[in-house]
């Protein structure tokens, strides 16, 4: 299990590590669900939120979704070297940042806590 603490920003610029990120492509169904199997490993991760912010949680340079407050998200990705980030947004332009974390993570579960 890993966790992090989050970075505090203020409106100041900071360098966003995924300056590229876009919405996930379509979802697809994983094998342990009745989706196709594949031929690699895959890895489940695990946000658990700590906080009582909505956080944008991202893996290898793609959205996945948000975090509510307090609560718990789940995505699977093909296995290998995977890296997490998760931010959140506020409305007078700061944010608060957890991350990137890069794993080799291959038919393992994953579980980033962020607080």
């Amino acid at each position: 299990m890993s966790s992090t603490k989050a970075a505090a920003s203020r409106g100041t610029a900071v360098e966003k590590p995924l300056n590229s990120a876009t919405k996930a492509p379509e979802a697809v169904r994983p094998a342990t669900k009745g989706g196709t199997a594949t031929r690699g490993g895959s890895c489940y991760i695990t946000f658990d939120n700590w906080t009582n912010y909505y956080i944008d949680c991202y893996v290898n340079n793609v959205l996945q979704g948000y975090v509510a407050p307090w609560g718990k998200g789940s995505v699977t990705v093909s296995g290998g070297s995977t890296k997490v980030y998760a931010e959140a947004l506020f409305d007078d332009g700061s944010k608060l940042t957890w991350g990137p974390q890069t794993k080799s993570c291959d038919n393992q579960e994953w579980n980033v806590t962020l607080y």
